[in-house]
């Protein structure tokens, strides 16, 4: 594996502090919208980041069948696929935003 630069260090930190916090929203708006019988599919909602650079979530299997509760149905299945939908282009935004700032910043601040 080829050695990374600081540049690219500083934007993985980057990239991995702003999965953290849209996983955890993510996360949460999907468990307070999955409908509940035993609370087996609730339970087993998760996420993780991965190579700084990878959101990963995870569910039961029959959660991607399984409707959201009324307040929150869009007509599809899976409270936590429509989470994703609803969050994931805002949460792309700030981290290219965030990004291109770290990378101009030395140009911008320059005496």
């Amino acid at each position: 594996m080829a050695r990374r630069s600081k540049a690219q260090i500083q934007a993985d930190k980057i990239i991995k502090g702003h999965l953290e916090k849209i996983g955890k929203k993510m996360y949460f708006l999907a468990r307070k919208y999955t409908r509940v019988q035993t609370g087996r599919l609730k339970k087993s909602i998760n996420f993780r980041v991965e190579k700084d650079t990878q959101l990963i979530f995870t569910q039961q299997a029959y959660g991607k069948d399984v409707h959201p509760t009324k307040q929150y149905d869009k007509g599809e299945p899976d409270a936590m696929l429509q989470a994703i939908k609803e969050l994931l282009p805002a949460g792309i935004e700030v981290i290219k935003k965030d990004i291109k700032e770290s990378i101009l910043y030395p140009f911008k601040n320059r005496k």
